[in-house]
């Protein structure tokens, strides 16, 4: 069996990747029931996500989002199926389609804009996500398993 290349450039999503494919070992894809959260190292936890895929049709439901992930998007939306959602981005919901498509891990960069209160202006923020499949017979892909790393970049407030 293959080895998967997807190299993230974050430690933390390295990480994941390693445990991920520990958990493959000669599989495409290991199963959900074989994922312990318990088992990462805890500053990862804030930044995982899981989600529960349905087919025909094709539906996204977040079963896990981490405390950071809700925080930057300012809403949890654990227990809530991504088509409810009317803030999820179409980009990040083509991320999700592909990853089950390729059914092999996927890695993205995205930019998110968000008011930050703190500083009183709008933020850019640049984050890593990287998309692990999971599957009960090693062919459908029935979760994926989603880490993010984020790093805010400093804009000027506009005048």
């Amino acid at each position: 069996m293959d080895r998967y290349e997807t190299i993230p450039k974050s430690v933390e999503l390295q990480v994941l990747h390693d445990y991920w494919n520990g958990l493959r070992g000669d599989r495409r894809m290991p199963p959900r029931s074989e994922f312990y959260p318990e088992d990462l190292p805890g500053a990862l936890l804030p930044n995982i996500l899981l989600v529960e895929v349905s087919h025909d049709p094709l539906r996204f439901y977040y079963r896990v989002m981490g405390s950071a992930i809700a925080t930057l998007l300012g809403e949890d939306w654990t227990g809530k199926y991504v088509d409810e959602i009317k803030a999820v981005n179409e980009k990040v919901l083509q991320q999700y389609i592909d990853t089950v498509a390729t059914a092999a891990p996927s890695l993205y960069s995205n930019e998110y804009h968000k008011f930050d209160k703190s500083v009183g202006y709008k933020r850019l923020l640049n984050y890593e996500r990287l998309w692990l499949p999971l599957s009960s017979d090693d062919n459908t892909v029935d979760f994926l398993l989603g880490g993010t790393s984020v790093k805010a970049v400093e804009l000027p407030p506009s005048k």
